[in-house]
């Protein structure tokens, strides 16, 4: 998900040198609209791929309500379920006529709708949006869910590691309790 985040937000920073620096966001340049949305839409969909994974398997009734920054997974999960996986339909369109080339400026400033169509009801995530998405810069966000998604997914791999650990002790123990006694 980083590398897709630093591709929209035309981060040249050397691997692994997160957050960016301020000069990301303070470039006059043109960009090849096609790759910062192939990049924005890879973001999205890592986001999306990883906080399914992770209600899957969160140990607990839902991963976003326990950790901080999980509300802002909620709120791009409702926009995933309010716009039927269209993306583009989230964002205040760009005033772009069609151009092949768009200002630095439109890819990092472009914004998330301030409202969506409430076609699946969904209190909890429509108020996780309004909080944390609607009117926002998308590129702060993609860097904050990027950051929440690293902390969660390394808390749930050590939670994973440990409870294996306790599950193998178990289970050595049960065998052990289990064991006939040998007859000699």
């Amino acid at each position: 998900m980083t590398r897709a985040v630093c591709r929209f937000i035309g981060d040249k920073t050397p691997p692994g040198v997160f957050p960016p620096t301020e000069e990301v966001f303070e470039r006059d340049e043109l960009v090849l609209a096609d790759t910062w949305y192939a990049s924005l839409f890879e973001s999205l969909n890592w986001a999306v791929a990883l906080d399914d994974r992770l209600q899957r398997e969160w140990i607990g009734d839902d991963w976003a309500s326990e950790f901080e920054g999980g509300e802002l997974a909620r709120a791009i999960r409702y926009a995933r379920n309010s716009i039927h996986h269209d993306w583009a339909e989230a964002f205040e369109p760009l005033d772009d006529d069609g151009q092949i080339f768009q200002p630095w400026e439109n890819v990092v400033w472009l914004q998330w709708r301030e409202s969506l169509p409430k076609e699946r009801p969904d209190p909890t995530g429509e108020a996780a949006y309004e909080e944390y998405l609607a009117g926002e810069s998308v590129g702060n966000t993609l860097l904050q869910i990027n950051q929440t998604m690293a902390d969660a997914v390394k808390l749930h791999r050590r939670a994973q590691t440990v409870l294996s650990g306790i599950q193998q002790r178990s289970d050595e123990r049960i065998r052990e309790l289990t064991r006939k006694p040998d007859p000699t």
